[in-house]
């Protein structure tokens, strides 16, 4: 079965001004950040959207650059993740969840 090229297009052409939106609302990009950010979109993926499984306390994902940013936290820094008093651990939900977000 051939994939629709135009239904592609739609995607990719949404996508991009999805990026673009967002890059000029969210500022403060990194290089590296910027590079990954539009790979992930490349991807067919969404800005609004994280391969780490990363939500908000209502079950929607956090953005790309918001969640890489945590996860980094997470990473350089794993005793966050206990600690009461970090954001990064009321952000983090396992990526084993069966849970609907709505």
């Amino acid at each position: 079965m051939k994939r629709s090229t135009v239904i592609d297009k739609e995607l990719r052409d949404l996508l991009r001004k999805e990026l673009k939106e967002y890059e000029q609302t969210i500022g403060d990009l990194t290089p590296d950040e910027r590079e990954e950010l539009r790979e992930w979109v490349k991807m067919g993926r969404s800005v609004y959207d994280n391969p780490w499984y990363i939500s908000m306390g209502n079950g929607w994902p956090i953005d790309y650059i918001k969640a890489s940013r945590i996860f980094d936290e997470i990473l350089n820094n794993p005793e966050i993740y206990y600690s009461e008093d970090s954001t990064a651990c009321d952000a983090y939900v396992s990526p084993g969840t069966d849970d609907l977000p709505f």
